[in-house]
């Protein structure tokens, strides 16, 4: 469930003056808001969520002298590409909130109003802005334990591969451990290297052993996730 809060910060494409910021639109207050330089095409200001987020819905307060705001609502990931997600969003009652329910809701971390027309005609202004939307993101880390391999006929060494893709910010650790059961995981692992020889395979018999393979996905980036697609041995 999407819960309201006021964005990171704001961006406008211009500012009447050091009164009337970006910044002014997500202060907390109703006394204070943007204003631009004038009544341009083109004139936008965009909000920062943070992080990538699912949006759905908005909440924006205008003043008595603005009477009216229309603008399309844009999203984007980067603040470079947009999308229109609503388009000619109307703001017709002031000096209370007025929430809108995106047609089009989705991921996004910049939310844009690209303003379109004003109720007084000479510039735009927004006066406080809320941004309803649900944290998306992978786990810090997850571990999955494959289903162990009787190596009991093996004869020769084995050399472990994997395909995989690691977005920065991410890591993948592969391991291993070989032990006499095929019900019970092993306490104690080794990290292995793709393309190399698995290093807990031990010289001699090995009657009643099974190889056990462990891998970990971390990230410290909420947005983004590694990948593992196939492991194989040679």
């Amino acid at each position: 469930m999407s819960t309201y809060a006021t964005p990171s910060s704001a961006v406008a494409s211009s500012e009447f003056s050091g009164s009337f910021t970006a910044a002014k639109a997500i202060d907390a207050s109703t006394s204070s808001y943007w204003l631009s330089t004038n009544y341009d095409a083109g004139t936008n200001i965009y909000f920062d969520l943070g992080k990538l987020k699912y949006v759905d819905k908005i909440k924006v307060w205008i003043g008595a002298s603005t009477i009216s705001e229309v603008f399309d609502v844009q999203f984007s990931a980067n603040a470079t590409d947009w999308t229109t997600v609503e388009s000619d969003c109307s703001i017709g009652s002031y000096d209370q909130w007025v929430e809108k329910i995106i047609t089009t809701p989705g991921n996004a971390r910049y939310v844009k109003f690209a303003m379109k027309s004003s109720g007084n005609g000479t510039r735009y202004s927004i006066t406080e802005v809320l941004i309803a939307s649900t944290t998306l993101g992978y786990l810090a880390s997850g571990t999955a334990i494959c289903h162990p391999i009787d190596i009991s006929a093996l004869s020769t060494s084995l050399v472990m591969k994997w395909t995989h893709t690691t977005p920065a910010n991410t890591t993948i650790t592969v391991e291993t451990a070989v032990n006499t059961t095929h019900d019970v995981a092993p306490v104690t692992w080794t990290a292995q290297t793709n393309g190399a020889t698995v290093s807990t395979i031990p010289e001699g018999s090995l009657s009643g052993k099974y190889l056990w393979v462990k891998i970990t996905l971390e990230t410290i980036d909420e947005a983004v996730t590694p990948e593992i697609s196939r492991i194989w041995f040679e």
